[in-house]
């Protein structure tokens, strides 16, 4: 086996740090998108949507964001987890 030596702080420290600004950056990015959504506050879910607005890699990171957040949004937010839920029914407005 090899062992490799890292200088800093241990590795889950900085492996959270990293995700976090990831995620920082993805949170300000969703947010300009959906500040020029052009369906507005009728935006259906992104997987209902017939418009994708985000970039490709930036789907693919809000995919794995949900992945992970689903789960636990259903036990740490039941309200807004149930709303989300009733969402992804809402249909496309007409463009």
């Amino acid at each position: 086996m090899f062992a490799v030596k890292v200088s800093g702080p241990p590795g889950p420290a900085r492996v959270a740090d990293f995700f976090r600004s990831i995620t920082d950056q993805l949170l300000d990015y969703s947010g300009v998108r959906l500040e020029r959504c052009r369906f507005g506050v009728e935006k259906p879910t992104c997987a209902n949507c017939p418009v994708h607005c985000y970039q490709r890699a930036s789907r693919e990171q809000v995919k794995a964001v949900m992945r992970h957040a689903a789960p636990r949004m259903v036990w740490n937010h039941p309200i807004m987890s149930l709303g989300h839920w009733l969402d992804g029914f809402r249909k496309a407005p007409e463009m």
